[in-house]
């Protein structure tokens, strides 16, 4: 259980590993992306491949109640190992609640683009993907749809990333839209020392061969009656 010396929940803080064992369990479990595997994010528009700030803090983006008075604070910034999978962590295609197994593509994706981020040195990440969530015991809340939770854990390892100065750029989680692959997380504490090692490729969703393949698909309805 993790010790309440900020504003978590109990009934969070209570699901939460304490947080000198996930240092020492991250730190064992590290892994490192060559400068040959590109990172693919999604992203609303160009202004928000590699932002300044979020407008939004979802999944293990800061709690609001460590927001500042400007309602910023540390931020992750998403990506994938594939373009489907940034589709889907990026929240363009979303399945509808009303209409199960039928899915329709969000208002943003026809301004959508699709980033490959090409990094000239290796990404050293945190690794939640396999051994270190199962040891840890989280790999159910990891998964699920619990936000707030989400947000605490990404809290906890953001303070940890942070004691490595530098050394650690973020994690990678199993992808909760796409099961069986990964997805990334890399601090925004560590993305003006990565913009300069970063190159960017781009190009629009609608133009990819995945959103043609998605239209295509007997599952994708642009209908608001179901």
């Amino acid at each position: 259980m993790l010790q309440q010396d900020e504003a978590i929940p109990i009934e969070v803080a209570k699901r939460l590993p304490a947080p000198d064992l996930l240092r020492k369990v991250l730190a064992a479990q590290i892994i490192e992306l060559s400068p040959n595997q590109a990172i693919i994010r999604a992203a609303r528009d160009k202004r928000f491949i590699w932002p300044t700030r979020s407008d939004h803090h979802d999944r293990f983006g800061t709690p609001a109640v460590m927001l500042d008075r400007e309602g910023d604070g540390p931020f992750w910034i998403y990506g994938a190992e594939d373009i489907f999978t940034a589709i889907v962590e990026g929240r363009l295609r979303n399945k509808i609640a009303t209409a199960p197994g039928h899915f329709r593509f969000s208002a943003a994706a026809e301004n959508a683009v699709i980033a490959q981020l090409d990094f000239s040195e290796p990404l050293r990440l945190f690794d939640l993907s396999g051994e270190a969530v199962s040891v840890l015991g989280i790999y159910d809340e990891l998964r699920g749809p619990d936000y707030e939770w989400c947000q605490w854990l990404g809290w906890e390892i953001g303070k940890i990333i942070r004691e490595h100065q530098g050394a650690v750029h973020g994690f990678v989680y199993p992808s909760r839209r796409n099961p069986g692959k990964v997805a990334y997380a890399i601090s925004s504490c560590v993305k003006d020392v990565l913009e300069t090692r970063l190159t960017v490729r781009t190009q629009r969703l609608v133009d990819t061969d995945e959103y043609a393949r998605l239209v295509a698909s007997p599952c994708c309805t642009d209908s608001d009656s179901l």
